[in-house]
């Protein structure tokens, strides 16, 4: 009896590859622009291997991509973050309190702070949105504060650790009087820290 040899029937799916192409086979499978590139020719090396192309070819197509988009995140920290960090600032129950003076606050009336880079200071704001109650640190000139069409006041006041602070009042005509008596307020609550 003679032996006949053995015919397997499983599907060609199911059967292992055996990968005998040469890297210059390999090469055909790529597009032209990542076989010729200097960057990306190391990774003609790996892709060719057959047994790594599925495994780390792509961890490693991943990982190169990763690095060249990495190369679109500005290398400089932008200007405007440089002026974000100012004196710090305490509002708790109707009391302003910078870092060189505190200040009482009318109720009702918004808190504009000073800019991050400049000397301290604050601005309330009655609630007709024209009513101005100014303390800035430092000695001012009238001109410098002035608001257009409103009357304004200018009362330098002299603080218990020497400081100079400059309290100002700008008010429209009709509701001068009216705002009159919470800028007494403001201008006598304020003290040192």
């Amino acid at each position: 009896m003679s032996k006949s040899p053995v015919i397997s029937r499983q599907s060609s799916a199911l059967k292992p590859r055996v990968y005998t192409a040469s890297r210059r086979e390999w090469s055909k499978t790529i597009p032209h622009y990542i076989s010729h590139s200097r960057i990306l020719s190391p990774l003609l090396c790996i892709y060719s291997l057959p047994r790594l192309r599925g495994r780390v070819g792509v961890g490693v197509l991943i990982l190169l991509f990763m690095l060249f988009a990495s190369g679109c995140i500005p290398a400089t920290v932008p200007d405007n973050l440089d002026d974000t960090p100012g004196p710090p600032v305490i509002l708790n129950n109707g009391l302003y309190e910078g870092l060189a003076f505190t200040a009482q606050v009318p109720e009702g009336w918004r808190v504009i702070t000073s800019e991050a880079q400049a000397p301290q200071a604050v601005i309330f704001v009655a609630p007709d949105d024209k009513t101005l109650i100014r303390l800035i640190l430092g000695e001012v000139d009238l001109e410098t504060v002035e608001v257009a069409n409103q009357r304004s006041e200018l009362y330098p006041l002299t603080l218990d650790n020497g400081a100079r602070v400059t309290a100002v009042f700008s008010s429209p005509a009709l509701s001068w009087a009216t705002y009159w008596v919470q800028f007494e307020t403001v201008r006598d609550s304020v003290s040192s820290r």
